[in-house]
């Protein structure tokens, strides 16, 4: 239904992530093919749905977690609300 998925949609969590989607689209590749490797390295197994499902969300949580850091510390920062750029914008054309 429209509405169920307009209430799934419009909950915190899911907007809080899909402010940070460029963050995870730049870090995950990076992350899952990093925590692959460790998994080669010191020859993990995964030989059952259940253990393929808890791999899944722990590396769907520390895709979350690193994504929000690196949202906080690196991308966040240089956002500017679309009203403060214009309002600098007209105060160097006064200036000049």
């Amino acid at each position: 239904n429209n509405s169920l998925m307009k209430r799934i949609f419009s909950t915190r969590i899911i907007a809080i992530i899909g402010g940070m989607c460029y963050s995870i689209y730049l870090l995950h590749l990076a992350i899952i093919s990093l925590v692959g490797r460790a998994m080669i390295k010191y020859d993990v197994e995964i030989n059952s749905p259940l253990l393929v499902f808890l791999v899944g969300a722990i590396l769907a949580l520390i895709v979350l977690v690193i994504s929000s850091i690196y949202f906080l510390l690196v991308e966040k920062p240089f956002m500017k609300p679309m009203g403060m750029r214009e309002r600098e914008r007209e105060r160097e054309g006064e200036g000049g």
